[in-house]
């Protein structure tokens, strides 16, 4: 992979945005318009990857750019294959990702600029932004995860601006990966000596969050699907460790109840902390640091139970070979 990316020494000054588009019929009134007037004040050039669309997302695409942007198609590509394809039918020197739900503001690489020129970064981008009028799950999540400029662990990949060179030196995304791309690129990136930027002036509005609990739920256990792919390299994924310090004490709690030294209300209580405790925990942590203004602890402890559930879904799929980490 390495050797067809390593197009720096032809690459040209300037940016191009890589966007994969699958089945993205949905945003494209809005997210596609955006991106176009955006590359064109900047002069970026624009490619758009259809990796297997089934709601004619890649002609309505094509007839709405017109000479604006380049489709290309990659069919069967996971989205880390798609987003490899794009970089490959691009010149510019500076890859910026972004994903077809995801609406750019008109200065958005005016931003990605300024943030490469004041950190000196190999990486740069932000977490999203929710829509004007948010659902309350996505609000509270989004509040939950909002961290301020800074070096980052990773960002997501619908808004991550690459320097090419540092994207052909470790090989592009892998694109054996389901998901969890963006996260495996980010720790390859960083233990290759790059530096991740966070910088919050980078927006984009991200259009598909989940609107209801059921949704989270199924968005998350597709997330979980890549969860592995950053474990086993010399660093500790808290995610994966706080989901199984979480499964121990859910295990715990269930069995207090049935064990009768515990049938009393001291063990009852026990039992309510255990399976409180980590998403407790994660709520202390995030309100702790970044906490931005006053979604209630009832939704987001809630949400966290939703989050850690999905996950333990996806892992015993995995583990018992239902579900795939990789395809």
């Amino acid at each position: 992979m390495t050797e067809r990316l390593s197009g720096a020494a032809a690459a040209r000054p300037g940016f191009a945005y890589v966007v994969p588009m699958r089945d993205a019929m949905r945003f494209l009134p809005v997210c596609l318009p955006a991106l176009l007037g955006a590359a064109a004040q900047a002069g970026a050039e624009v490619v758009l990857v259809d990796n297997g669309s089934t709601d004619g997302t890649r002609a309505w695409a094509a007839q709405a750019s017109g000479a604006a942007a380049r489709v290309i198609d990659a069919p069967g590509a996971t989205i880390g294959g798609a987003r490899n394809r794009g970089a490959q039918a691009c010149s510019a020197d500076t890859l910026v990702f972004v994903d077809a739900d995801c609406e750019v503001q008109r200065d958005h690489l005016t931003q990605v600029a300024a943030a490469f020129a004041e950190t000196g970064a190999d990486a740069v981008g932000a977490p999203y932004e929710t829509p004007a009028d948010p659902h309350w799950v996505e609000d509270v999540w989004q509040r939950l995860h909002a961290a301020g400029d800074g070096p980052a662990h990773h960002l997501p990949a619908g808004n991550l601006a690459v320097r090419r060179a540092s994207f052909a030196a470790v090989g592009g995304f892998d694109e054996t990966l389901t998901t969890g791309e963006d996260a495996e690129l980010c720790q390859r990136l960083r233990q290759a000596g790059a530096r991740i930027e966070r910088h919050t002036r980078i927006q984009v509005v991200h259009h598909g969050n989940p609107k209801s609990l059921r949704a989270f739920f199924a968005k998350q256990c597709w997330h979980a699907l890549g969860m592995f792919s950053t474990t086993g390299r010399g660093e500790i994924d808290k995610p994966v460790a706080l989901m199984a310090f979480h499964a121990v004490l859910v295990v715990v709690g269930l069995a207090l109840p049935f064990w009768s030294p515990m049938r009393s209300l001291a063990g009852a209580a026990l039992s309510v902390a255990a399976l409180n405790a980590a998403p407790v925990a994660a709520v202390l942590y995030r309100r702790g640091r970044r906490w931005r203004g006053g979604p209630s602890w009832l939704r987001a402890v809630l949400l966290y139970h939703v989050y850690f559930a999905a996950r333990l879904t996806t892992a015993a799929r995995i583990l018992l070979g239902k579900g795939v980490q990789r395809g």
